[in-house]
């Protein structure tokens, strides 16, 4: 049996009394009857969170515009490269999803398509499924969330589980905590990836160190604040503003 270690809250308004979840999915536009505000996104206390786009009827057409409308809203909700969620309930049009996910991937973006069971088949895959499938008992090993409660506390939410590689994918809020304090505080920053890459940020400026006795040296004399463990990727959205 696959153990689901993620919890999601998804809720088209911002419910009055949310459970505790690891995941907080918000509606960003579309065909959706509300449109979450920063101030409502910036009210959840969930680690991870989670952007949807809805369209009910998935005209090849509207597939660009679409895109183009979500990647302005996450921008404007200083949403940083992460997974995104496009709701397509009943309705599935290979093109569309294909070029709505062309586009937000092309601007550093996943998508992962929700899908009634019925269209799971044949929708494409995109960056995984977000299965809806009220009243499973577990997640299908193949999809990468599984809805499996509907409408729960009179319809304030629903409830889905989701794979633990999801976590490499989700808008992590104590990775962009790090990101806005590291950009935005006048301390001296050391930080290092997992791929063995180092850099000294500090002044505005951020400088590469390739010597591990160097870095250690440095340390030890400057009293930088030392942040290890980060994605090779994190480590570059923090830094690339100030090479």
């Amino acid at each position: 049996m696959i153990v689901p270690t993620l919890l999601s809250y998804d809720a088209s308004t911002p419910p009055a009394n949310p459970p505790v979840a690891d995941i907080a999915a918000f509606y960003l536009g579309g065909d959706t009857p509300h449109v979450w505000t920063a101030g409502e996104i910036a009210t959840t206390t969930t680690r991870y969170r989670l952007p949807i786009w809805t369209r009910s009827n998935p005209q090849p057409s509207l597939a660009l515009p679409d895109a183009q409308a979500m990647l302005s809203q996450l921008y404007s909700i200083g949403a940083p490269p992460c997974l995104t969620a496009l709701d397509l309930e009943g309705a599935v049009t290979d093109t569309y999803v294909t070029a709505y996910y062309g586009y937000l991937h092309g601007s550093g973006y996943s998508v992962s398509p929700y899908v009634e069971r019925i269209n799971w088949p044949s929708t494409p895959k995109c960056d995984g499924i977000w299965l809806a499938y009220p009243g499973a008992t577990q997640r299908p090993a193949s999809v990468l969330a599984c809805q499996f409660a509907a409408d729960v506390a009179t319809g304030q939410y629903d409830l889905s589980w989701w794979a633990p590689s999801a976590t490499t994918l989700l808008w992590d809020t104590e990775k962009s905590n790090l990101v806005r304090k590291v950009t935005t505080d006048d301390m001296m920053y050391l930080l290092s990836a997992t791929d063995g890459a180092v850099f000294l940020l500090y002044a505005g400026r951020a400088v590469g160190l390739t010597d591990a006795v160097e870095v250690q040296d440095f340390v030890a004399k400057s009293g930088a604040k030392v942040v290890t463990g980060l994605s090779p990727a994190d480590l570059q959205a923090i830094v690339r503003p100030f090479l």
